[in-house]
């Protein structure tokens, strides 16, 4: 929550050690949480130059194109995080959300579908990586509930998974 104060330990790791794809992942994060998304992006693209392999920097990419109202582009970041682990749950419950904004039911239903079978894979316990203090139990929990409500929006459709 004290996100400035981050971004100020994470500029001076960098000036220390130099950029890496975590500092500049977590510099994204910051920057994003303190609204500045331009930089963010800007820090995520530095971050995927360093490590054109990590998931995360793709679906934070994604969240922030997301907030910038860019969904083709957000669409992209994400499909490349699930390229680079299909079974990453968390990448596929955010490209779902996003597909239903755009109107895409039946492939936004599809993605989280396949959020929930990968997320019910994980350890219950475990933490998600993206949202700390949060559980797959209760991740789990979240995605039933958002299949059960665009279940009820969308007549004749029943979901596989849901509750």
């Amino acid at each position: 929550e004290r996100w400035y104060d981050a971004l100020l330990v994470i500029n001076e790791a960098i000036k220390m050690y130099g950029e890496s794809a975590a500092l500049m992942q977590a510099k994204s994060k910051a920057l994003a949480n303190l609204g500045r998304l331009s930089e963010a992006l800007q820090a995520c693209q530095g971050s995927l130059t360093l490590d054109s392999t990590e998931k995360h920097t793709y679906l934070l990419q994604g969240m922030i194109l997301i907030e910038s109202a860019q969904p083709h582009d957000a669409e992209e970041a994400l499909r490349k995080a699930i390229f680079l682990d299909h079974t990453f749950s968390e990448a596929h419950y955010q490209l779902g959300l996003l597909l239903m904004q755009q109107g895409d039911q039946k492939a936004g239903l599809k993605c989280l579908a396949h959020a929930l079978r990968h997320a019910k894979n994980e350890s219950p316990q475990h933490d998600v990586h993206n949202a700390p203090g949060m559980t797959y139990a209760r991740f789990v929990e979240i995605i039933q509930t958002e299949m059960s409500i665009y279940a009820s929006i969308i007549p004749g459709k029943k979901l596989k998974g849901s509750v």
